[in-house]
């Protein structure tokens, strides 16, 4: 993290030793790493902090182009369902207008029997 070797440790020791003196150096040692565990666990919940932040971005990225994509399909179902109506619509006109004029004579109808003829055409 720092980069300080052994040597520089042996030396950083013996200052501290010199300055503070022998009954103060391991409580003064304890309350450094104390603080450098505190330091060390408020870094991490920053760092923890900043990643959940860009994965909640991330997400936030995925769902607006997700909702831009079913907004996209929305759109063409929508089109879709009024070209559907606009073609139900004519076809129910057209078949109310059919319906609505009388009946046309045609050759097609099957027509009457003679008045004199039964149908039957054995001669017993």
């Amino acid at each position: 993290m720092f980069d300080i070797g052994f040597a520089e440790l042996i030396i950083i020791g013996g200052v501290g030793l010199l300055v503070i003196g022998p009954e103060r150096l391991p409580s003064t040692i304890r309350t450094a790493q104390l603080w450098i565990r505190r330091l060390k666990g408020n870094f991490n919940e920053i760092k923890r902090e900043l990643e959940q932040d860009l994965h909640n971005d991330e997400i936030m990225q995925q769902l607006k182009s997700t909702r831009d994509e079913f907004k996209n399909h929305t759109t063409a179902v929508n089109s879709s369902v009024d070209e559907f109506k606009s073609t139900l619509e004519k076809v129910v006109d057209y078949e109310s207008e059919k319906s609505n004029q009388p009946p046309q004579n045609n050759d097609t109808a099957k027509k009457a029997p003679p008045e004199g003829d039964t149908g039957n055409t054995d001669s017993s």
